[in-house]
């Protein structure tokens, strides 16, 4: 049997939160391909090609996580949708939470940002 709509945004969160594996390969990931980053407004063509490889690794990281627990994107994607409309507060804001974090750690402006931070900090400045 596999896992109830509440179990699988439970360790889909956990994993999201406290996988320190998942954590590091983002962070060296950061560090690996922040240099072209700058404190300029303009953003440059190739933070897309880059977020593009970023959004491509998230997806295929979660999408192996959630084929490991039984289940795929489209259907975490389905339950988080189902979660959110349901009478169930506790379900609805775990849905909502995660949702709500993967949207902002894919999100290009997001990810500009945190590129230019990571470089800066790589910098030294």
């Amino acid at each position: 049997m596999g896992l109830s709509d509440e179990e699988l945004i439970e360790k889909v969160t956990e994993y999201f939160f406290m996988n320190d594996e998942f954590a590091n390969k983002f962070e060296q990931w950061t560090v690996d391909n922040c240099d072209c980053f700058t404190d300029d407004e303009e953003n440059k063509l190739e933070y897309t090609a880059l977020h593009q490889k970023f959004a491509e690794m998230f997806e295929e990281l979660m999408g192996a996580h959630l084929v490991s627990l039984g289940s795929s994107v489209e259907a975490f994607a389905e339950v988080c949708q189902k979660a959110e409309g349901t009478d169930n507060a506790e379900l609805a804001e775990g849905a909502r939470s995660i949702v709500e974090v993967m949207t902002t750690l894919t999100d290009f402006d997001s990810f500009c940002q945190e590129m230019k931070r990571q470089a800066a900090k790589k910098r030294g400045s």
